[in-house]
């Protein structure tokens, strides 16, 4: 039985929702045994603690400073820096390959990404163990690519991003594939028009609605008083639809 690693990390709640899901499907073949593991956790708690803490004050309440660090280290030497950061750290993920042994690899979280690649470049795992990465995003960000010359294939979520992968030329067109983003299994099944009819009416969501447009905050949830501004607009321009919210 082969051994296949699920790098993730606890930064929001998407990249481990998606490690879960994907664990989910490749455990229903019966022909592998999975491990997913918090990458920057295993290296260091008090900096995954530490880390967690700052990402998610930025987010809730200093918007600016979280979105200068988004884009600050999407390219350039900022990008560098802080790939070296986490780069430093990948020495010490050496010990969970050495112990788990994986056949492959596939990284849900940018760090982890950075980790695997450099691992892989400095000759502390072998070449022949693929390094996979799904970006859990809808955008590009340079952090996702760890080192590009040492991932094997690239999964991403829409034909926008593939070409924007293959115009920048950051990686052969080859290894970058549009699957979506892993889902856990309870939403690919089908429901019948009576489970539908029921729902509707425990959720009181009105029939006579053209349509229902759906919206999650993500993992910290809706703490931007202008997004929150922006969907009481569209709710009163929009009267025929019905909004669902998760804040």
């Amino acid at each position: 039985m082969k051994n296949i690693l699920i790098l993730s990390g606890s930064f929001g709640g998407g990249h481990n929702s998606a490690a879960n899901s994907l664990s989910q499907e490749i455990q229903s073949k019966g022909e592998y045994n999975v491990k997913i593991i918090d990458a920057l956790e295993y290296v260091s708690h008090d900096i995954n603690k530490f880390s967690i803490e700052f990402y998610n004050l930025a987010s809730r309440k200093f918007h600016g400073i979280s979105k200068r660090m988004y884009y600050d280290t999407n390219s350039g030497y900022m990008l560098d820096l802080s790939k070296f950061a986490v780069k430093i750290l990948s020495p010490l993920i050496i010990n969970l390959f050495d112990e788990f042994k994986p056949n492959h690899i596939i990284c849900t979280h940018p760090f982890a990404t950075v980790m695997a690649t450099y691992a892989k470049k400095s000759g502390r795992i072998s070449n022949d163990i693929p390094v996979y990465t799904i970006i859990t995003d809808y955008e590009i960000h340079g952090f996702w690519f760890g080192f590009p010359d040492y991932l094997d294939h690239l999964f991403v979520a829409t034909d926008q991003m593939k070409n924007t992968i293959i115009e920048n030329d950051i990686m052969d067109q080859n290894k970058v594939h549009v699957t979506g983003i892993p889902v856990k299994e309870v939403f690919k099944t089908s429901i019948s028009d009576i489970k539908k009819s029921e729902l509707r009416k425990e959720l009181n969501i009105p029939d006579n609605k053209k349509s229902t447009i759906f919206f999650a905050g993500g993992a910290l949830g809706l703490s931007n008083s202008s997004l929150i501004d922006t969907l009481n607009i569209l709710a009163t321009s929009l009267s025929d639809y019905h909004f669902i919210v998760i804040t």
